[in-house]
């Protein structure tokens, strides 16, 4: 990609994250086992680029690095280090310089971060004026939030203010955050973030994929009847917005917020640990 990564200090990042780190290793094992899953990601990862632009990409919160595999040329981060990802790195933080890549894109991310405004500011900066920021995650509909309410470990507070601690552990999550922003307070984007514009959110994902039983648990159905699932459902789409469980999001670069640039050119170390 061209790029060089500056060592940054000792303090910009924890030394660790076990508890995440050990989730996405069950994550890589259970990747391996699940094909009916992988299909679904696979689905997911070329809805993404699709909508992305040709040039540099970076992926945020790549975690397991499925991604990368489906995608070889991503530039692709996380907060742990690991030796499937190109480098570490807080999303809030990012040691590139402004206008960097054409396309920013995440699986699974912004509901993880501890500040999904700073983010966004953050991912804008390092994306080129026109460029795309584009996301799968999860939507909180009617019927995901039941079966989620009883099923799910994580969280779904579509009350709750996006900002969270700067203590909070990348593990932890509140599903609603992506809904809150791109759906319920959608008339908002616009003052919140005068850099981006909404391209399209798109609602998805109602039957086959919660059968599969994600990363935690056993699928519900044998992987022929999933299929079968899978190809039968956009012929109902038309529910999505009642039953979905995820959301494609597409969003345009318009100009980079002048509040999140840093006063110094060039690279920035803080946040950012390369991989050795």
């Amino acid at each position: 990609m061209g790029t060089e990564l500056q060592q940054s200090p000792p303090t910009s990042l924890p030394e660790t994250h076990a508890d995440w780190e050990q989730e996405v290793r069950l994550h890589r094992a259970v990747w391996r086992k699940k094909a009916i899953l992988r299909r679904i990601y696979h689905r997911w990862y070329e809805s993404i680029r699709r909508a992305c632009l040709p040039g540099r990409t970076l992926e945020v919160g790549a975690g397991s690095g499925n991604f990368k595999e489906y995608w070889p040329e991503l530039v692709s981060c996380d907060v742990i280090d690991a030796p499937w990802l190109d480098l570490r790195a807080d999303c809030t933080n990012l040691a590139f310089e402004d206008a960097w890549f054409d396309n920013v894109v995440g699986v699974d991310v912004l509901h993880h971060v501890h500040d999904p405004d700073l983010a966004l500011r953050e991912l804008a900066r390092v994306v080129r004026p026109g460029g795309r920021l584009v996301f799968v995650e999860p939507y909180v509909s009617w019927f995901s939030r039941l079966v989620r309410s009883r099923y799910h470990e994580e969280k779904q507070d579509l009350t709750r203010d996006v900002i969270y601690d700067q203590d909070k552990k990348p593990e932890e999550a509140n599903l609603a955050i992506p809904t809150r922003l791109f759906v319920r307070n959608r008339d908002q984007l616009a003052e919140r973030f005068p850099m981006l514009r909404i391209d399209e959110v798109k609602f998805t994902d109602m039957l086959a994929y919660p059968l599969t039983g994600g990363f935690r648990r056993r699928s519900l159905l044998p992987e022929p009847a999933l299929r079968v699932i899978g190809r039968i459902e956009p012929l109902f789409s038309f529910l999505t917005p009642w039953l979905g469980f995820k959301m494609l999001i597409v969003l345009t670069v318009r100009t980079r917020d002048s509040g999140t640039r840093n006063a110094e050119c060039g690279m920035r170390n803080k946040g950012t640990e390369p991989r050795p």
